[in-house]
């Protein structure tokens, strides 16, 4: 595209200033209402959710690969509620949580967020374990970490 001049950025700036978008027109946003705009934005973009759940990240791919060498039945990306965990092993109905640092750790609010994530989780049924990055890239320590879960009938 091209650039705006500073003079119509202007105008279009100060046309727009106290208008509301057609959803916040000084009703609140109940459950239903998010719950309608929500469908819409799927509906109007169907691959999106699809596309979310194929992407994985390098932790998420090295601990496949270490599930893999141990057939380990597992699936990936499972939707439990509204959020998709990075491992479900059915047998043992545990979930698996790669944990980077950044996005787990460092970001504000993660760590409270994380246990919003496992009560909801854990209320459906299900065991959470998480491993943490540096875990992870430790071929050894995970490789013992998966022993040691596994062993313990899990």
């Amino acid at each position: 595209g091209w650039k705006l001049s500073e003079i119509t950025r202007a105008k279009m700036s100060s046309f727009q200033r106290g208008r509301k978008h057609p959803w916040q027109q000084g009703k609140p946003l109940t459950p239903e209402i998010k719950k309608k705009i929500s469908d819409k934005r799927k509906l109007s973009n169907p691959g999106f959710e699809k596309l979310a759940r194929e992407k994985t990240s390098c932790l998420e791919r090295i601990v496949a690969a270490e599930l893999d060498l141990r057939k380990i039945v597992y699936e990936q990306q499972f939707k439990v509620n509204r959020f998709f965990c990075d491992f479900f092993l059915p047998n043992s109905h545990l979930i698996l949580e790669c944990d980077g640092d950044y996005w787990h750790r460092r970001r504000a609010g993660a760590i409270e967020r994380g246990l919003i994530r496992d009560e909801i989780i854990t209320a459906h049924g299900f065991k959470i374990y998480h491993l943490a990055e540096l875990l992870i890239l430790d071929s050894v320590q995970l490789k013992q970490e998966l022993d040691n879960l596994l062993g313990e009938g899990i």
